[in-house]
């Protein structure tokens, strides 16, 4: 995870992620956000996605 861990934090500009209107849950799950405010935007699930390919 050392290699993921920068991705994790947020840029200390940004504001809280924006949340995912077409989510129905528990709404503090990873899932009821968009991530559009992290430094992977919203290509984040994609890149947690290709490190656990490998």
């Amino acid at each position: 995870m050392d290699s993921a861990f920068g991705e994790f934090r947020k840029v200390p500009t940004l504001k809280t992620n924006s949340p995912n209107p077409d989510f129905y849950g528990n709404p503090n799950d990873y899932g009821a956000f968009i991530h559009d405010q992290c430094k992977m935007g919203p290509h984040f699930q994609e890149y947690l996605r290709e490190l656990a390919s490998l």
